[in-house]
């Protein structure tokens, strides 16, 4: 083999060998820069029992998450990962620190958002990606949550007031008395007085004297 025919065959293993190299190196970099899995990541409660079902708040907390990454912490149904039957009145949007750590304050819950009754089926704060991100599942983690029977209030009986007795007052007696008083009747005598009479025989009895 002529030297001239070596020396090519050596600089062709030389580029190939470079070539490997810079592959090499470009994958190690990728690694190296895409975000770890979540395997270890958590999600924690402050308070996850007897909350109540008019409306509670509770502090989420999560940590081994990739970092400086962004997801939405929220109420939802307990359900498989892929079903966000969530409450979005509570829906918080957080950002990872360089660690994978996060804290959601003051997330409120409740016992009934939507179609979904948490005091009869169960329900979770979960963490899911943002929006464009909703095939990647590696970041889902859940706590579940339960609340109170709801109180039942029950309004005092209305006092009844009885009606005051009727009082039957007797009507007064009226007693007539009827006094019959006899009748007097008064008989005057009549008086006839018989006297003289004047007249023609006067005087004829005057001529006689």
């Amino acid at each position: 083999m002529h030297q001239k025919e070596v020396r090519l065959r050596l600089r062709s293993m030389h580029v190939r060998l470079s070539i490997i190299s810079g592959i090499a190196i470009a994958t190690a970099t990728l690694l190296a820069s895409a975000p770890p899995a979540a395997a270890d990541a958590s999600l924690r409660l402050n308070r996850s029992t007897a909350l109540d079902p008019s409306g509670d708040f509770v502090i989420a907390s999560g940590s081994g998450f990739a970092p400086n990454a962004q997801f939405f912490v929220m109420q939802c149904r307990a359900t498989s990962g892929e079903d966000h039957t969530c409450n979005s009145v509570g829906l918080q949007k957080v950002t990872t620190d360089a660690t994978g750590g996060f804290t959601a304050n003051a997330m409120r819950v409740v016992a009934r958002f939507g179609a979904t009754d948490c005091t009869k089926v169960a329900c979770a704060i979960k963490t899911s990606a943002v929006s464009g991100h909703a095939d990647d599942r590696s970041q889902d983690r859940s706590a579940p949550i339960s609340f109170r029977a709801a109180t039942t209030t029950t309004s005092p009986p209305v006092p009844t007031t009885a009606a005051p007795p009727t009082a039957t007052t007797a009507p007064p007696t009226t007693t007539t008395t009827t006094t019959a008083i006899a009748a007097t009747t008064t008989t005057a005598s009549a008086t006839t007085t018989t006297g003289h009479r004047r007249g023609p025989a006067a005087a004829a009895c005057s001529v006689h004297r």
